[in-house]
């Protein structure tokens, strides 16, 4: 069983457990070239709908969000075990919604969890595999917290980015910890976090708060305007080596999510169970597989290293940027 782990945990750790002078890491090898077909392929309205002329596909805005992006993030991880010949191997993700640096509650051995709100310098490094210089100027700033906040939450890609403001990291710390609360607590029932049902017949949808679940709309839009460049556009983000570990995070929320209670449990409808989707798998065989595919952690023979979710999960709208 791989473990996926915080890239937050260690910042000398690198992703990739190969030098830069790897051709099989670099930007722009062949799993980034596949990701970006396959991201563009389903999530820019590329593929019309079977029987129709006028209908396309996009699994952005709708239910179909979550359970293809983790499909998404297992097949690129398998490529990546085979171009490096270590079945081991493991994608990290970004821990981006732990805005404090905590030790855990009952304690392990003297282990912290270390907040994630910085982008992790290994991806702001040029001399490193993982770096990409298309990004906004914010993304480069090791003292700017990542600003995942809700005043952008309507934003389309097809409009300007949004302005930001300069908030000191207290402000920013204590303003995550509350869109996170509201994104993945109080207003994430399963049909507001899961997102708008999206079958066939339906047209795609344009409007992120007409159909956008509660994380995609925040932090997911929000934090792909913020960090800019290549991130802003579907057709491209997959680009930027930053994507992986960011929505390797989005994946681990929906986890985290369905533990959480609350009667958080996937959609039971058919029609999201057996929705089916292609990739490319380590092999370069074509796989066709389904919804029901990917919803069991165990199955898929990985887990995720724990981190300080009570920042946001006990937010109690105080103006401390203390948590638990």
């Amino acid at each position: 069983m791989s473990e996926l782990s915080s890239v937050a945990w260690d910042f000398d750790s690198p992703i990739y457990p190969k030098t830069a002078s790897s051709p099989s890491v670099h930007n722009h090898f062949s799993p980034d070239l596949q990701a970006e077909r396959d991201h563009c392929a389903y999530g820019t309205g590329s593929f019309l709908q079977d029987g129709y002329t006028n209908l396309t596909i996009d699994v952005h805005l709708n239910w179909l969000f979550l359970p293809w992006h983790r499909m998404f993030v297992y097949f690129h991880e398998k490529i990546l075990q085979k171009l490096l010949g270590d079945p081991e191997f493991s994608l990290h993700f970004w821990n981006f919604d732990n805005s404090v640096t905590a030790t855990p509650r009952h304690g392990s051995r003297g282990c912290y969890f270390k907040a994630g709100h910085f982008v992790p310098p290994m991806y702001n490094d040029p001399s490193k595999a993982t770096f990409e210089a298309n990004r906004s100027i914010r993304a480069f700033d090791p003292n700017r917290a990542v600003d995942y906040v809700d005043y952008v939450y309507n934003w389309n890609p097809l409009m300007v980015p949004p302005a930001w403001p300069n908030n000191t990291v207290e402000e920013q710390t204590r303003m995550k910890r509350e869109v996170m609360h509201r994104s993945m607590i109080t207003l994430a029932n399963t049909t507001n976090f899961i997102g708008k049902t999206y079958r066939v017949g339906d047209a795609q949808i344009l409007i992120p708060a007409v159909g956008a679940g509660t994380i995609e709309l925040v932090p997911h839009n929000t934090l792909h305007a913020w960090i800019g460049g290549w991130m802003l556009q579907p057709i491209t983000a997959p680009i930027d080596p930053l994507l992986y570990p960011f929505h390797a995070n989005m994946e681990r929320l929906w986890s985290v999510w369905r533990k959480l209670g609350y009667g958080n449990d996937d959609p039971t409808d058919p029609d999201w169970l057996d929705a089916t989707f292609l990739f490319w798998d380590e092999n370069a065989v074509m796989r066709r597989v389904k919804v029901r595919d990917f919803l069991d952690l165990n199955a898929l023979r990985y887990r995720y290293e724990k981190v300080n979710d009570a920042s946001w999960i006990f937010f109690d709208n105080s103006t401390s940027p203390s948590a638990p």
